[in-house]
């Protein structure tokens, strides 16, 4: 065989094969590839303003219309607020659902005369107000794709085609529904965010406590949280109230009992078992009622049918027991039983009071100070030790109140105790506390506590107690100040007549001002007692001491300057003062080392 025959061979076999390939890739397909076109080009979701369904196959009319707010309401088969999502998800499948050509096709055989559903959108347009039309048929033979009809398709009057195509499965899908799928779920419009105050009345039958419970609870959202009002006042739990106004401003409908009742006593609703009113940031309260099927027999809330609606509206619900049983919570179990909400790094003054004085810690740019509180406020303030304010503040963190007392007195102690925290928003936070206490119920025992605006005395226990009570010493700092040696620029120690200055030439070298010698070993050795001063006990008392043999120390740094006196008191200790009149006894070889330079 000559060579050129043998190509011609080869290349007819790969043109055969390709051919094949191409043909059964067609069939896999449905047919030869056409070209996609939009099924309704020109329509815009955010336009359209009414949306009507027929499904003629299950005999169903659903219509819905969009208001001035661009809330989705259904209008028929009954009125009704609309899932707004539902009716998005059908409007984007429309809209972004591709269609090809089905030309030379029977319409009956396509299920399409008639239809099994006809959706008709009426689109608001500058000019007026435009319709679509799409009629859905049969399935194809290829299952993820069906035939549509769209009169007045552009396509058609471009091209010669017909309004007959194929389209996605997925637009029958989606609305294969009920006209109950449509209807919204939830009980109000409101979101828990909007409920500033919350109103509960009725009584239900408690299995847990073998009675009926009143359920009397008014719940207010203050600037500083959420409290009961009406009854004595008392802080509510911010995590437990945020779950009950949810329950109840976003309560998903379990089903729709009837939507025109003629009488409201058999679903238990006239009077109803319990009522709840909802008041958001704007407009009118939302009251919803609830309520179970008359019965001669206490039964558990789990075990009942439960019914609800919102007044003003018709339409009677099926409510999820659960649901109820959130909403039928005692208003004990709401009570907050934290001691303070706060978080250490916002606070920025803790205030104790106990054994007769009352200690106050200040956050300030250079760390924390505590003072002894005076009548006229003007303490002497001492630098505190970090690691005992975070301690206590760590505590306050987290001790919570064991039990409420809402039978008990408040009976202060005298000397007070109390504790109080400032934040940076200027709140201001703590309660005093009172004598021993007793839960008779739980038998927990501890100390009464009354919350700052609370008027319902709660139990408390005695770490707390132990905390108000610490001394001024369990708080004050054993540094007098510490400072870094590579950021110091030089040191004046005056004493008498003389004065040395000292300068830092870089590597913590040390030298005299205006001289190329070393610093003398003295200065040298007493330099980490000067930068970083351990105090080994603190003086109280008012007024600064008279002191003798005195060193002033000026210690500069970039824009900065320390400065402090150490001397001997009468009795001959080593002491330093500070310019804010505090004095801390130190270690006496650094003064005689200093003394010894002049």
């Amino acid at each position: 065989m000559k060579p050129v025959t043998l190509v011609l061979l080869v290349l007819l076999v790969l043109g055969l094969s390709g051919l094949w390939w191409w043909k059964e890739e067609a069939r896999d397909q449905g047919g030869p590839r056409l070209e996609l076109y939009p099924l309704c080009p020109g329509l815009a979701v955010e336009r359209v303003r009414a949306l009507r369904i027929d499904h003629l196959e299950r005999g169903l009319q659903i219509g819905l219309e969009r208001d001035a707010q661009g809330a989705w309401f259904m209008t028929d088969p009954v009125a009704y607020p609309a899932q707004s999502a539902v009716v998005r998800l059908l409007l984007s499948t429309l809209s972004e659902a591709q269609c090809e050509d089905a030309p030379g096709m029977d319409m009956g055989a396509l299920g399409l005369d008639p239809p099994r559903v006809v959706l008709e959108l009426t689109q608001v347009e500058e000019t007026g107000e435009r319709t679509f039309r799409v009629e859905l048929g049969g399935a194809d033979l290829a299952p993820e794709r069906i035939f549509a009809r769209v009169p007045g398709h552009p396509h058609a009057a471009e091209r010669g085609g017909t309004d007959v195509f194929r389209t996605t499965r997925t637009l029958f899908t989606t609305v294969e529904r009920n006209p109950s799928d449509y209807r919204d779920r939830r009980a109000t419009s409101l979101s828990v965010q909007d409920v500033i105050s919350l109103r509960r009345r009725g009584e239900v039958y408690m299995a847990e406590e073998g009675r009926r419970v009143d359920l009397q609870f008014d719940a207010l959202l203050e600037p500083d949280g959420w409290k009961r009002v009406g009854l004595p006042t008392v802080s509510l739990d911010p995590s437990a109230m945020s779950l009950l106004a949810r329950g109840a401003a976003e309560l998903s409908v379990d089903g729709f009992a009837d939507d025109s009742p003629a009488d409201l006593v058999p679903f238990g609703l006239q009077p109803p078992a319990f009522t709840i009113e909802l008041q958001g940031l704007t407009g009118a309260p939302v009251v919803l009622r609830f309520g179970t099927p008359p019965t001669n027999e206490e039964h558990p809330i789990g075990e009942l049918n439960w019914y609800g609606l919102r007044e003003g509206y018709a339409h009677v619900w099926e409510v999820a027991a659960h649901d109820i049983e959130l909403l039928t919570r005692p208003a004990s179990l709401f009570f907050d039983q934290h001691v303070v909400r706060m978080f250490r790094q916002d606070v920025v003054e803790l205030e104790l009071q106990g054994a007769g004085t009352k200690r106050v810690l200040e956050r300030q740019r250079a760390g924390w100070t505590v003072r002894a509180d005076t009548p006229d406020g003007a303490g002497t303030p001492f630098p505190a030790d970090p690691a005992a304010v975070e301690e206590a503040l760590a505590l306050l963190e987290r001790v919570q109140l064991t039990e409420h007392l809402p039978a008990e007195v408040f009976a202060p102690r005298d000397p007070p105790l109390a504790f109080h925290v400032r934040l940076k928003s200027g709140a201001r936070l703590g309660g005093a506390i009172g004598g021993p206490a007793r839960d008779e119920k739980s038998g927990a025992q501890g100390r009464q506590y009354l919350r700052e605006g609370d008027e319902v005395v709660a139990l408390i226990g005695e770490e707390t107690v132990e905390l108000c009570q610490r001394p001024l010493d369990a708080f004050r700092s054993k540094k007098v100040h510490e400072l870094q040696e590579s950021l110091v620029r030089w040191v004046s120690l005056a004493h008498g007549e003389r004065t040395y200055t000292f300068v830092n030439t870089g590597d913590n070298r040390w030298r005299p001002e205006g001289e190329t010698i070393e610093a003398p070993r003295a200065f040298v050795l007493s330099l980490d007692g000067l930068l970083r001063m351990a105090a080994r006990r603190w003086l109280d008392g008012d007024g600064a001491p008279a002191l003798g043999d005195t060193v002033a120390v000026v210690v500069a740094q970039d824009g900065a300057e320390t400065r402090f006196t150490l001397g001997r008191d009468a009795a001959g200790a080593a002491l330093c003062l500070r310019p804010g009149g505090q004095a801390a006894e130190i270690d006496a070889a650094l003064l005689e080392r200093l003394l010894s330079l002049f």
